[in-house]
């Protein structure tokens, strides 16, 4: 469907800055108390972030809490109830489209909407992105991903002070920005791609409306993804493991078409009295189709139709077709891996 709403995105960053302590009464689970909270609007709706471009508010804390010595006067001097500071956040969101945090589905979404819920405050929009998540994706390379490091990582000056809410925030909001730019570069097909796999992904509709990219979304069949992931990726280096080495089929394992048959398998494995099985040949002809056409298929065939076998037939065709071919072989029980161990070594 179209990537497109009736009006610019609207997208506001998130941090939150919490004291931790563990509780001794319950085998020492942990409880968070917020002593900062942050938030920058930006994206695409300019007139909307210059109205109220941040919020920041100091909160108030049990006595069992402290906030850090670097923030501990400015706190003392700024703070307020947490329900007045949650109040005024969720007024600051409350025309947000999206909200976007660093480490949000781990941390910051979790520990802020149970404080909404709490002072009975609206709670935050169901469009959440995940900053961290996003870095991991765009910077895999990158030696660290602390927000401070990766801003650096992506040829940007770190604004303000590290673990102070707002300033984490704007430095957060400068990051998905650099991130779209980065990610319009892109391959288009690879763009295709990603955009037929993430038509509904908050994080990745997020980058497309900071890079501009609207208009329909055409989903890609596995074969298209496949294809294009190829292109892509064969060039690059092995970066683990041994490199990839030819694949041969014994020629007496094929039949007249090149293509390992399951009943002379058979036969090689367990010797020459094993007969041939028609729902044995239609389940591997089966396996080899979906590889080809790269669908999902679900087979159900009754005990001694043959199955594994036709499955080890399908693979060791689809190893010898290509090099950079990969075949899995997942088995019920380690009893029916063991003896598929075996048989491929014999």
């Amino acid at each position: 469907g179209p990537d497109v709403q009736s009006r610019p995105l609207r997208i506001v960053a998130l941090d939150v800055e919490a004291a931790v302590r563990a509780r001794v009464d319950d085998g020492g689970s942990l409880r968070r108390a917020i002593w900062q909270l942050g938030a920058v609007r930006f994206g695409p709706d300019q007139p909307w972030v210059d109205a109220q471009p941040q919020f920041s508010r100091y909160v108030s804390m049990p006595a069992e809490f402290s906030v850090p010595g670097h923030r501990a006067a400015l706190h003392a001097a700024q703070e307020v109830p947490a329900e007045r500071a949650l109040a005024g956040l969720a007024g600051y969101l409350a025309d947000a489209d999206m909200v976007v945090a660093y480490n949000g589905t781990g941390l910051d979404f979790p520990v802020l909407g149970g404080a909404l819920e709490q002072a009975g405050q609206s709670p935050l929009p169901e469009a959440r992105a995940d900053g961290l998540y996003l870095a991991y994706c765009l910077w895999p390379g990158a030696g660290s991903h602390r927000l401070a490091d990766i801003v650096r990582h992506a040829g940007l000056t770190f604004a303000g002070t590290a673990h102070d809410a707002v300033d984490d925030a704007a430095n957060l909001a400068s990051l998905m920005t650099a991130g779209a730019q980065l990610l319009a570069g892109r391959d288009p097909a690879v763009l295709a791609v990603l955009r037929g796999l993430t038509p509904n992904a908050h994080s990745w509709r997020m980058l497309r409306s900071l890079a501009g990219m609207s208009g329909a979304i055409t989903a890609q069949t596995p074969a298209q993804v496949a294809a294009t992931l190829w292109r892509v990726l064969s060039p690059l280096p092995t970066r683990r493991g041994r490199p990839a080495a030819t694949f041969q089929v014994a020629p007496e394992l094929c039949d007249a078409a090149g293509q390992v048959d399951p009943a002379v398998l058979a036969r090689a494995l367990h010797g020459a009295g094993t007969e041939a099985r028609p729902s044995q040949q239609q389940v591997t002809r089966m396996l080899r189709t979906v590889a080809d056409d790269a669908v999902p298929v679900l087979v159900e065939a009754p005990t001694g139709t043959g199955k594994s076998l036709s499955a080890l037939a399908a693979a060791l065709d689809w190893l010898g077709r290509d090099v950079r071919n990969t075949a899995i072989i997942a088995t019920h029980t380690k009893a029916l891996q063991s003896q598929l161990a075996r048989e491929v070594e014999t």
